[in-house]
């Protein structure tokens, strides 16, 4: 027996529909969104965290390179 594509996409859709009318369904998954995120949040804080962490670092650095620096010649004065 053949199924017509037209059909069988039209019965597809009907049942994702009636799926995503299912009260228990939506939330489920709206649950499920929200859990993921707050995983994501928590991800992107601590890189967050470490990235402020190696700017405060890098800027240390350069201050400490800069004055290194003779202002007259833009020589280093420090032998590393």
């Amino acid at each position: 027996m053949a199924v017509l594509a037209g059909e069988m996409e039209r019965f597809v859709v009907e049942h994702i529909r009636a799926v995503g009318k299912n009260p228990q369904v939506v939330t489920a998954t709206i649950a499920r969104i929200r859990q993921k995120l707050d995983e994501e949040i928590v991800a992107l804080e601590a890189e967050e965290k470490g990235l402020k962490k190696r700017i405060t670092e890098g800027d240390r650095q350069v201050q400490r390179l800069a004055r290194d620096v003779d202002r007259k010649t833009g020589l280093c004065r420090r032998k590393s």
